[in-house]
């Protein structure tokens, strides 16, 4: 469960990001965090993966508080979460299981535990027939669903999706909108930020509204809230 409590972030520059938000999310649930650029949402996510540290308020993650958690002990924090991000972020000398192999590698897992670990995590986003291949043999898409593939791969209880549609056309980032479905369904809570109206409009999940620092509608039943209305 994640409940983030009385959260305000001030940056250096005095401007606040946040300004004493309360938001509950369950364990399960399928999220999306929209707003214009600058209304919040952005830092709202970093505080869920410990980017950012709330000036103000708790935020907590399955039972840790990481308000208080010190800097170097986020890693550790990062092993129980997965992270996907609108750039992909793979290192592009490794094939596509090289690239989701070495987050287990990186925790010392052992080889047939990883080579099991992989190959799951590939055919569940489709993705079993071009293990072999580097990133620049795949398309937009297939590498986002690869950088899901690496997310995924140690089944954490909480996804955070920072964009993840945002350079990918229309099909295909419905493509991957049914790849993060499917993980929902197998039970691992999904928090997607997205400026992508259509997508928020077509899946009706439950939708946060940031405007000016704060969380100006939670529409349990899905849409996009803009302008006094749901649409």
């Amino acid at each position: 469960m994640i409940k983030v409590s009385n959260v305000s972030k001030i940056y250096k520059n005095h401007m606040k990001a946040l300004n004493d938000i309360s938001v509950a999310i369950e364990d399960g649930e399928f999220v999306y965090v929209v707003g214009h650029s600058g209304a919040g949402k952005s830092t709202f996510i970093k505080l869920l993966y410990r980017e950012e540290r709330a000036t103000h308020g708790s935020v907590i993650v399955n039972d840790l508080d990481l308000t208080k958690i010190p800097n170097h002990r986020v890693h550790k924090y990062r092993r129980t979460i997965g992270v996907v991000f609108q750039d992909f972020k793979l290192l592009p000398n490794l094939t596509a299981y090289e690239n989701v192999a070495y987050a287990l590698e990186v925790h010392g897992e052992d080889a047939e535990t990883i080579r099991r670990k992989v190959k799951d995590s590939l055919e569940l986003v489709g993705l079993l027939d071009k293990m072999k291949q580097f990133p620049n043999q795949l398309s937009g898409g297939e590498q986002q669903r690869v950088a899901i593939a690496r997310a995924i791969v140690n089944k954490p209880t909480l996804l955070i999706a920072d964009e993840p549609t945002g350079n990918l056309d229309p099909v295909t980032s419905q493509s991957v909108m049914e790849v993060l479905e499917e993980i929902n369904r197998r039970g691992t809570t999904v928090v997607m930020a997205t400026h992508d109206i259509h997508l928020v409009n077509e899946s009706r999940k439950r939708t946060l509204t940031f405007e000016n620092g704060v969380v100006i509608n939670d529409a349990k039943e899905g849409g996009y809230f803009y302008d006094d209305e749901v649409l």
